[in-house]
Order: C-alpha cells, then sequence, then structure tokens
C-alpha cells in the first residue's frame, strides 16, 4: 500500500531516527511520561498493615499482550499498593529479560502491583500510551535498545535509562497514529496467524505422508500384521523388524580432535550444517587443510548415499549424501553406511520420520546435553520392506517431499515478509516518514 508523506521534513538530529517531519520534535520521555519502577519479591508478611496482592513479573509482559492467566502474591502495605498498583491502560515495560518488551494492560479486575524489573508507565499530559509502546518497539526493532542497554550477565534498562530515551513528539496525531497502527497491526497478525496455522497443517502432512510411507508402504488395501513392537504396531506381511547396527556395514564418528579452520581448502561441517536445514549445507561450512582432512579419513571416510546422523543437542537428523565431494564433520555427528538390502533414500526418510524419532528421543540418556552413543545408534529399531519395496517407497517420497518442503518454504517466506512489512510500518509511522492523517 502507497502511503502520502508530510509536505515539509526536518531533520531529527538522531542518525538512527532520520527525518522527522517539520512540526514535530525530540525530546525525553521523562518530561511526558510519569514512571514508576515495582517492588522487590516479598514473600513473608513484616507487619500487620501488609496483606496478599496479586503481582505482574517480566514474565506476564509479552509484546503487546499481558498474560493475566498466571499472576502470583507478595505481600505488600497500602502505601505500596497505591503507589506502584496498575490498572487498565497503563503501560508496562521490561527492565530485565528481554528489556523494553511492552505492552498495555487490560481486562485487570483485581488490586494488583509489580515486581521489580517492570516500569510501569503514565503519561503526564495528552500524550498516548500506546504511541509509546509502539515507539519503544521500533527502538528495539532498530537495534538501538541494544546499544544503551547495560549488559553484564543480562540485560537491563534501568528507570532513569529508560525516562532519558529520547521520544518523538508528534505535533497533534499521537492518537491518530497509535489507532492506525492498532488497525492495521491486528490485520497484519492475523494474516501472519493464517499463515503459521497452514505452516503447522503442512508440517502435518510432511510428517504423516512419511510415516505413512515407512510404516505402513504405499499399497494401504495389503494385509497387515503385528510388528511384536509395541510402540510400532502393525506392519505388512512381510516386513520385518530389526537393528539398525545389523544392517549397516559401518557407524562411527570422525576424529574427536577439533583441527584448526582455514580461509580455503576441505569443507569441514558443524552439526548446524546438518540439522539447519532438509540438506547438508555446504554452502556455510568452515574449511581445513588437506593434511588435516587425510587424518580424518583414516578413521573413516564419507560417500554417496551415506548417512549423516546428528547425536549430540539437537539429535536424530539424518541428512543423505547426495554426491561424491571431500569434506569432513564435527564429531557430533556420525556417519550411517547401509548395506546393499538397506536402500540409503529410504533409510533417510525412514531414520526422519516421527514414529522413529520420537523412540529414539524418548530411550535417549535424559540428561541436560542429549546425546547418542554409538551403540545407542546401532540398537535403533527400524522397520525394513524388500529391498524392491524400499526402492518404491524412497522414490515415492524423494518426489513427494521436496514439493510439500516448497510449499513450506513459501509460507515461511510469507511470514517473514508479513514481519518485516509490520517492522516496517511501525517504524515509518512512528517517525513520521508516513502521513495517515487523511
Amino acid at each position: 500500500m502507497k502511503y502520502e508523506t508530510y509536505p515539509k521534513m526536518k531533520d531529527s538530529g538522531f542518525e538512527w531516527i532520520g527525518e522527522i517531519p517539520k512540526d514535530w520534535h525530540i525530546d525525553k520521555i521523562k518530561y511526558h511520561y510519569e514512571i514508576v519502577s515495582g517492588k522487590v519479591l516479598q514473600s513473608k508478611q513484616k507487619s500487620s498493615e501488609e496483606k496478599l496482592v496479586d503481582y505482574l513479573t517480566v514474565g506476564n509482559v509479552l509484546w503487546e499482550k499481558i498474560n493475566l492467566k498466571k499472576s502470583n502474591q507478595m505481600w505488600a502495605n497500602e502505601h505500596e499498593i497505591k503507589k506502584i498498583g496498575i490498572k487498565n491502560n497503563d503501560l508496562l515495560i521490561c527492565e530485565g529479560g528481554e528489556a523494553g518488551r511492552s505492552a498495555i494492560i487490560s481486562g485487570i479486575k483485581n488490586k494488583c502491583i509489580v515486581q521489580n524489573h517492570i516500569h510501569r508507565i503514565r503519561p503526564k499530559d495528552e500524550l498516548s500510551n500506546q504511541f509509546l509502546m509502539y515507539m519503544i518497539e521500533f527502538f528495539n526493532s532498530i537495534k538501538f535498545l541494544e546499544t544503551i542497554i547495560g549488559r553484564v550477565t543480562i540485560a537491563s534498562l534501568p528507570r532513569l535509562t529508560l525516562a532519558n530515551l529520547p521520544m518523538i513528539v508528534p505535533e497533534y496525531e499521537q492518537e491518530k497514529i497509535a489507532e492506525f497502527l492498532q488497525m492495521e497491526i491486528k490485520k497484519i497478525d492475523e494474516s501472519i496467524m493464517k499463515n503459521k496455522e497452514l505452516g503447522k497443517i503442512l508440517n502435518e502432512k510432511k510428517h504423516t505422508t512419511i510415516n505413512n510411507a515407512v510404516t505402513k508402504g504405499l499399497d494401504h488395501s495389503r494385509v497387515m500384521k503385528d510388528s511384536g513392537v509395541e510402540w510400532i504396531k502393525k506392519i505388512p506381511k512381510g516386513w520385518d523388524i530389526s537393528s539398525l547396527g545389523k544392517h549397516c556395514n559401518e557407524i562411527q564418528d570422525m576424529d574427536h580432535q577439533m583441527p584448526k579452520k582455514t580461509d580455503s581448502g576441505i569443507p569441514f561441517l558443524s552439526i548446524s550444517h546438518v540439522v539447519g536445514s532438509d540438506e547438508i549445507n555446504f554452502n556455510e561450512a568452515e574449511y581445513i587443510s588437506e593434511r588435516d582432512y587425510q587424518k580424518f579419513l583414516k578413521k573413516i571416510k564419507p560417500e554417496k548415499n551415506d548417512i549423516l546422523y546428528s547425536r549430540v543437542g539437537t539429535i536424530c537428523e539424518a541428512r543423505l549424501i547426495r554426491e561424491d565431494r571431500k569434506f569432513a564433520f564435527t564429531y557430533n555427528v556420525v556417519i550411517i553406511k547401509p548395506k546393499k538390502i538397506l536402500n540409503s533414500s529410504f533409510l533417510f526418510h525412514l531414520l526422519n520420520s516421527e514414529i522413529i524419532k520420537e523412540r529414539v528421543k524418548f530411550l535417549a540418556p535424559k540428561t541436560t546435553h542429549p546425546f547418542l552413543g554409538l551403540e545407542d545408534i546401532k540398537r535403533i529399531q527400524i522397520i525394513i520392506p524388500d529391498i524392491k519395496e524400499q526402492k518404491k517407497i524412497a522414490e515415492f517420497l524423494d518426489e513427494k517431499i521436496p514439493q510439500i518442503n516448497s510449499i513450506i518454504y513459501k509460507n515461511e517466506l510469507r511470514v517473514k515478509k508479513l514481519n518485516e512489512y509490520r517492522q516496517s510500518l511501525i517504524a515509518n509511522t512512528i517517525s513520521g516518514k508516513i502521513c495517515i492523517t487523511n
């Protein structure tokens, strides 16, 4: 949509804001808004004058939304409740957590205060809380908050820092700008939500397509039998269940010593290059020397139709090596070399099926950082049709899954562009680059 612009502009004095309309000016937040910070959590009563009262934490404050489903209570006296109490239409801004995250409160029915690390904002004059909320969001989108927020162990936006932030002050259009943004952003958010819901449906379709193909085959009229495995249940007659290790020539990792990185040479894959997308990402790989590469080859050599399998952190992601090329990889990934009785593409889809992934994750050691040993991977139970049927299933999925992935990618791109448009609309409206008064 093309919007009108203001007829006359002037330099704002801030490079990151650029020009603003001639009749607008820059001021400090403290001259137009009252800023009150919350109370340190008090879990025990200290005097008879204190009583339990609801309070909100930074966890309740989302961007443009307050979550009132979760609230706790602390002890406070009447003076504190009056001083740091909140009411509908107050603006809350996080000091800690994701510093600057802000939203306007609504739906408050009982007395409620804010914990420290939240600032309660109220206008001193006729200015709009909604306008200030969008302006803080604009500051966040251009990374301005990052430049002024103190960082020690966590980000922090103290009250005095917030009070002295510059703010853009329109001549008279604050309410109109806030109303316009609220209306337009609602439309954008509805579109984003619809596309995200579509994304969920597409991903479910993808997982269902893979699961059905690798556990039931392509002919759904065939006779089924009990697999003898509770979590697999029934499989087509003539199929078998066995461990992955029995049907592979080798399941191995590379040297655990990290090589020195070079500016060019042989691609070296980290786990992010394996799990970040549906295919191995060689484009962003680092490089090692030919000498170090040859050292890696003494243990195992990756070849076409082998499978890379993630085993640390983000586990259970399989990627098929589709071409012969020289590369090495981190020990956080293992290489699987299937025997001739196991089609590589079929195995790739099978290992990526939700039924296998969920089972492997369930059996994996319960640690804060998930890890699969070589023996854990060898013991993975897999479903095995005869080799001809494996090939048919693989050919079907090799054609079908990229089609679904293409639609998923386009949908994700739409969501990305809508979010970018959302940010740019807020930035351009708040800074007066577009005129909405007409």
